[in-house]
């Protein structure tokens, strides 16, 4: 087995590793809560959006510029949630952040960049607020004693996200090394086969969040 085909099984395995969190979830459907309903909706996006991805790049369809909204929503919805888990004005952070990044974003994008292209730079920000908010959720729940934290699905949620975005932060840092050596193998593959294997790990973990046992939250926040 030589490193190409390794890294097409992980690629591969990245694209069904989405699948994991979903049918888990369905599986489990009596023991969603408030906590992870939501992020059952989110990995049937997260799928839905992993095939469109792949139908595209199968007619050598330019897939960039989906990857540059899709990064977006993905740190609207991480960064709503965890707001919400760390603090009781969550809307006031999160309005202001999005008064600030939202026209960046779209200068950055649409003008200093060609849509078409990944915003790297944005993609580093957008992953490392959403690796910040997680550290918080995670501290404050290991200080908190209201619910376990290995049956606490906010851990494993949170968790999951800390792991995969803080690789991807790395990878964005490093992807105009990559871009400028056009792609070459011996720089590209080896990236994105660890990138993978996150993926891979992370969904794993979001996985267990849907096994948390049931439970009532009244206010589930990371005290």
């Amino acid at each position: 087995m030589n490193f190409s085909n390794i890294y097409f099984y992980f690629v591969y395995g990245s694209l069904l590793a989405a699948l994991l969190p979903l049918f888990t979830g369905v599986t489990f459907f009596h023991r969603l809560n408030k906590v992870t309903t939501p992020f059952l909706f989110f990995f049937y996006y997260v799928v839905l959006n992993e095939s469109f991805s792949f139908v595209l790049s199968r007619y050598s369809t330019n897939t960039l510029w989906w990857m540059n909204i899709n990064q977006l929503l993905e740190l609207i919805f991480f960064g709503w949630f965890f707001l919400t888990w760390i603090t009781e004005n969550a809307k006031i952070w999160f309005t202001g952040f999005l008064i600030i990044f939202l026209p960046y974003w779209i200068y950055s994008t649409c003008i200093i960049n060609d849509f078409y292209t990944p915003n790297s730079f944005a993609h580093a920000i957008e992953c490392l607020v959403i690796v910040l908010l997680a550290g918080i959720v995670l501290i404050r729940l290991s200080k908190s004693t209201a619910i376990s934290l290995f049956r606490n699905p906010q851990f494993w949620l949170a968790s999951g996200a800390m792991i995969y975005f803080s690789f991807s932060v790395l990878i964005y840092a490093i992807y105009q090394v990559i871009v400028n050596n056009n792609y070459k193998a011996s720089l590209f593959e080896p990236v994105w086969i660890l990138h993978s294997f996150m993926n891979i790990f992370s969904n794993l973990l979001y996985s267990i969040a849907f096994l948390c046992p049931v439970r009532t939250f009244k206010s589930l926040k990371a005290k």
